[in-house]
């Protein structure tokens, strides 16, 4: 999101009557970022969240950002909207530049993940996340957020690539899925199936879908869905709750 040298106003003006209905001025060095017509969010130098609604000029206050090094250190500010909820990724600075190319659409992670509701005056959840890289393919739709992180690793003189995929809830901010495949070749695709439940990934040589598991097999002490790894062209039904390599 852009960042403001000096002050900005904005202001709503009736042309038939002929006066201003609302102004709001945003500080200096803020940043902000319109979501769509109607929501522009703003965050200020320190670390306060508002969001401003165009058609009313109403700013609610969602809370604050711990910054400790001011916003001029800040490595990257994204803001990502989803049919429900909008979202803050807030990366500190690093020296560490340990990211890699992939074919998706994909932002940096390094910092913490904040989940804001327009029909709440807080943060819904807020989650600190790995280094890694944040997928924004078909990132308004998905139910979960996804994060995948590449590794090499020395293994008894042997060397190869790892690649750590991680699911997050989008409604709690949980951790719901942590699974490591082994693979020579980065991300270069997906395709998500609402109707056939299942986010799919694809590198070079590799495919592997994402899918909860069936009814039968939810855990009755949390009642929550946990997605998994299979093949594609599996059953999710067959395979348990295990995480199993695709490869």
């Amino acid at each position: 999101i852009g960042v403001s040298k000096s002050s900005v106003s904005f202001k709503r003006y009736d042309l038939i009557n002929d006066k201003i209905t609302w102004q709001h001025t945003v500080d200096q060095n803020s940043y902000g970022h319109a979501l769509n017509q109607n929501q522009f969010m703003i965050l200020d130098p320190q670390g306060n969240v508002e969001l401003l609604n165009f058609a009313t000029g109403k700013v609610t206050s969602y809370g604050s950002i711990n910054i400790t090094d001011g916003l001029k250190f800040a490595r990257e500010i994204y803001v990502k909207s989803s049919l429900d909820s909008i979202f803050l990724l807030y990366n500190k600075n690093s020296n560490n530049n340990n990211y890699y190319y992939s074919g998706l659409r994909t932002a940096r992670l390094n910092g913490e993940l904040f989940c804001l509701k327009p029909e709440l005056k807080e943060f819904a959840w807020k989650q600190k996340l790995d280094q890694g890289m944040i997928v924004l393919n078909d990132f308004q739709q998905a139910p979960y957020i996804a994060s995948v992180k590449m590794k090499y690793v020395s293994e008894d003189q042997i060397y190869y690539q790892e690649m750590n995929v991680q699911m997050f809830d989008k409604q709690t901010g949980a951790k719901i899925l942590d699974e490591k495949l082994i693979t020579q070749d980065t991300l270069q695709n997906s395709r998500l199936s609402l109707k056939n439940n299942y986010w799919e990934f694809g590198t070079y040589n590799m495919r592997f879908r994402i899918t909860p598991v069936q009814p039968e097999n939810l855990d009755k002490e949390t009642s929550n869905v946990t997605p998994k790894i299979i093949p594609p062209g599996q059953s999710p039904a067959n395979q348990g709750t295990k995480l199993i390599n695709a490869d």
